[in-house]
């Protein structure tokens, strides 16, 4: 049992140097630590009640996978945790970072802790040639799979089996203001945003979806073309492939969005600064911030802006979050900045600087669905959801998001 007790002793050094440090996750170990610790006095009350006459490889075996039982529960739910955390984060990043490099090590440690405590069980079972043999024919055995059949093309796609895509749908409402206040634009729609390559052009062939289009950005500065986007996808996502399908009503909207201009304030020759009061909204929202005139964005009031971090963008994203207590406002300011210094500033109150968008998005509690979505929902239960066999071989797959949401746009 040398090879059991040398793990038990370096995951008690890597446990004492993670709580010399404070480390909270430091619990992880610790049950890794502990549990298997208690094999031992396991076997001695075991003999001290007769139940064994000595210790045999079976005894030590068994005793082993008792005391390791939790700790595997520990690991499938350190990985299902890892999965369902970090890999939507890394999606959001999209090709920014290879998510591989994060995603990958962790489950590479959480799976090795597992390891560690049941690959000596190998020796107390069997003899070595026979897993060997077993591995050997396991490895010929995929190999054959992957030479003869589509196991490994995940990817393969036919117009009869598109393959899976993942979707966010949201019904909509949307106002547009000019630069006097005035209501320029007022509609309701399904907005439906595509995580996949294809975009959403995989939807449900019925007359519900039929007046389904791309949206005509082609006069919109906004890069995200005045739509509620849940997540930022210039440069990351396909936002060309989104598609509007216009409906007669908006879902409920229990806490409307109102954006206010408090204040539009001259800075020198060249900035301005415009400060908004924002209330109602959900606790997932985002902005769009687009300058206009020539102006560039300086900095805001939300984190310390740095150019080189956030590179030069027609448009900025903003995510904005709140936990438990949703606040009553918020207040919060931007800085513009004309680069052109030799250029007469106009006068802001009489033309437009900026255009800023703000959209909140239900995608969860009771006001998530709508009768809209509800159709939607069932036409891809019953027309997008009957999977085939194996990777590769999903036929129809689509998985959604769906949530009410409302995008108000000002022009200041």
């Amino acid at each position: 049992m040398v090879h059991y007790d040398s793990i038990l002793i370096f995951l008690s050094a890597v446990l004492l140097a993670m709580t010399y440090f404070r480390l909270g996750s430091a619990f992880f170990v610790f049950n890794y630590v502990f549990f298997p610790l208690l094999r031992e006095p396991l076997i001695y009350l075991l003999g001290r009640f007769g139940v064994i006459k000595k210790v045999t490889p079976s005894v030590s075996f068994y005793t082993q996978l008792i005391c390791f039982t939790p700790n595997f529960f520990f690991s499938a739910y350190a990985i299902s945790q890892s999965i369902d955390f970090f890999v939507p984060v890394m999606g959001r990043l999209g090709n920014a970072i290879n998510p591989e490099y994060l995603i990958g090590p962790m489950g590479l440690v959480i799976a090795s802790t597992f390891v560690f405590f049941v690959s000596n069980l190998i020796y107390a079972s069997r003899k070595m040639s026979f897993f060997l043999k077993c591995g050997f024919a396991i490895y010929a055995f995929f190999v054959a799979l992957l030479l003869t059949t589509k196991l490994g093309v995940p990817y393969d796609y036919t117009i009869e089996n598109p393959r899976l895509r993942r979707i966010i749908a949201l019904h909509s409402n949307r106002t547009i203001y000019d630069f006097n206040g005035k209501i320029e634009k007022a509609d309701n729609g399904l907005f439906i945003h595509s995580l996949d390559y294809r975009g959403g052009r995989d939807l449900p062939s019925h007359s519900f979806l039929q007046g389904s289009a791309k949206p005509d950005c082609s006069n919109i500065k906004d890069e995200y073309c005045r739509l509620p986007y849940y997540t930022a996808c210039v440069n990351l996502k396909r936002c060309s492939d989104s598609l509007w399908v216009p409906v007669p009503s908006s879902g409920y909207i229990p806490d409307p969005i109102k954006l206010k201009v408090v204040e539009k304030q001259k800075i020198g020759s060249n900035q301005l600064n415009v400060t908004f009061e924002l209330r109602g909204g959900y606790d997932k929202m985002s902005l769009h911030i687009t300058p206009l005139a020539g102006y560039e964005l300086k900095k805001w009031s939300f984190t310390d802006f740095k150019p080189e971090t956030f590179g030069k963008r027609t448009t900025y994203f903003v995510f904005l979050a709140y936990g438990f207590e949703k606040p009553e406002f918020r207040n919060f300011w931007i800085l513009l900045e004309n680069p052109n210094t030799s250029a007469e500033m106009h006068d802001p109150k009489k033309a437009p600087n900026l255009e800023i968008a703000v959209a909140s998005h239900h995608a969860h509690g009771r006001h998530q669905d709508s009768e809209t979505l509800t159709q939607l929902r069932q036409l891809i239960a019953s027309r997008r959801q009957s999977p085939e066999m194996a990777v590769g071989w999903w036929r129809w797959g689509i998985t959604m998001i769906g949530g009410i949401s409302q995008i108000v746009v000002h022009v200041v």
